[in-house]
């Protein structure tokens, strides 16, 4: 679904700012591991504060575990769906 409306992304899920003040209130030092960091407006937006981020695009951990499962289950696997 993602790929559908992965153009829009920012115009649907514009960059809250509220959520900003939120994370910037909370952490004070330290870095910030975003997993599913969609367009990364958030995080480059804290990153533009100073803070360290480490991103982790959900996408590439989905593909991951289905090669590790197909490898395990020595199947030929074609469609694997991730209920969140």
């Amino acid at each position: 679904m993602y790929n559908e409306i992965a153009d829009y992304y920012n115009e649907i899920f514009p960059l809250d700012q509220d959520a900003v003040n939120f994370t910037t209130h909370k952490i004070k030092s330290g870095s910030i591991l975003d997993i599913g960091c969609g367009t990364g407006e958030l995080t480059k937006s804290l990153a533009n504060k100073g803070y360290p981020l480490i991103l982790v695009r959900l996408i590439m951990i989905i593909r991951y575990l289905k090669l590790w499962i197909c490898a395990r289950s020595r199947s030929t696997m074609t469609k694997m769906y991730l209920m969140v």
